[in-house]
């Protein structure tokens, strides 16, 4: 029994999706342009963004469920028709509810690096199909349609400032502990961050946000 998505409005959300891989060539310039296209006409505020060979990844806040799930749906409609081989998802997108001022500037790290674990590029901002060109300023391809998250204006008070800290951060990456952490999240549609954190999510989110506690309860007076 596979888990219903998990959902919670308003709340930054790491959203991940892979490609079959007998898919060899993706049309990046179309998916960029369908992404942009769905994020404006859902009013999703997309806060990054990559495609690689491998999948497709978004770090956003939907205000509802079906603002992300039309966006990733109808890109992958239209993916799908451009390669001419049935469904191109590897089953369902899969989603992880990421906490504000501690998991959303790792999380976006986590993302933008893609490609360079992919050994595609030895910098993150040498791949064009991604949002790290603009985070970090360089000349490179805009995305006129991302929404920057409040944790990544607190990386300084101008766009240089910004741009010059979080191209620092993006260079260092992130711990192998924290790489785990986030893909575990991704894997399983969990959320990520402090126990409050965790305990608010399970109260508002679409189903449990964090995994049960294993074995069988305890027995009062035990």
């Amino acid at each position: 029994m596979r888990l219903a998505r998990l959902f919670a409005a308003d709340t930054p959300t790491l959203a991940g999706v892979k490609f079959p891989p007998q898919v060899t060539s993706i049309p990046y310039a179309d998916v960029f342009g369908w992404l942009g296209m769905y994020a404006n006409e859902q009013n999703l505020p997309v806060h990054g963004w990559c495609v690689t060979p491998q999948g497709l990844y978004l770090l956003c806040t939907p205000p509802s469920i079906k603002q992300l799930s039309t966006v990733m749906q109808s890109v992958g409609r239209h993916l799908a028709a451009v390669v001419d081989m049935g469904p191109i998802f590897v089953g369902r997108y899969k989603t992880a509810l990421i906490e504000p001022e501690a998991w959303v500037l790792p999380s976006l790290v986590w993302l933008e690096q893609a490609p360079v674990r992919l050994n595609l590029v030895q910098q993150a901002q040498d791949w064009r199909w991604s949002s790290a060109q603009q985070h970090v300023g360089s000349v490179g391809r805009l995305t006129p349609w991302l929404v920057d998250h409040p944790d990544y204006w607190a990386c300084g008070n101008t766009p240089f400032d910004r741009q010059a800290r979080y191209k620092s951060i993006l260079s260092d990456g992130i711990r192998l502990q924290t790489l785990q952490s986030i893909e575990a999240a991704l894997h399983g549609q969990w959320a990520l961050g402090s126990h409050a954190f965790l305990q608010n999510m399970n109260l508002v989110a679409s189903r449990r946000a964090s995994p049960a506690l294993r074995g069988r309860p305890k027995k009062n007076g035990l």
